[in-house]
This record gives structure tokens, sequence and C-alpha cells, in this order.
């Protein structure tokens, strides 16, 4: 009944090693389902979201001092929009 040391490294060797391969295509298969989740969520929640206009994004900057009046005017102008709400008001 005594086993011999082949006989033994035989009985907890008999897949050749496949366990490791198997192990690492679980890791890669469920860290790429995992990234295509948050892919899939962040495309959605992106198309979801309201894109303003440039005309927006100006009025927005001129409202948070980020630029003045006469830069505000002339990007306008080389957007080709007239001025709209509050900075329209205020002229």
């Amino acid at each position: 009944m005594i086993e011999t040391e082949s006989e033994v490294s035989a009985m907890w060797d008999h897949d050749g090693g496949w366990w490791i391969l198997m192990s690492v295509w679980m890791v890669v298969f469920w860290g790429l389902l995992i990234v295509g989740a948050i892919i899939l969520v962040n495309w959605l929640g992106e198309n979801k979201r309201t894109r303003e206009s440039p005309e927006e994004t100006l009025r927005r900057r001129l409202a948070s001092g980020e630029i003045d009046e006469e830069r505000y005017r002339a990007l306008l102008d080389e957007l080709g929009g007239r001025p709209h709400g509050p900075a329209a008001a205020a002229h």
C-alpha cells in the first residue's frame, strides 16, 4: 500500500496543469465582462446627457467670469449666432 513518489505525483498532476490555463481564462473572461458592462453603462449615460450648444457654453463662461463681454461677443460672432437670454437682455 505504500505508494511511490511517482505514483503520488501522478495522482496530483493528472490534468497536466490545465487548471492554470482555465484559471487565467476565467479571470480574463470576468474581467472583459466587467469592463464591457462599465463601458456600456457609461455610453448609455452619456447619450442621455443633454449637451449644451456653443452659445450656451459661451453664456455660461460669461456668467462665471471666465471671459469678458468683449470676448463673448467676438466668439459669438465667430459662431454666427446672436445673443439670447440674459446676456441679450442686458444690452
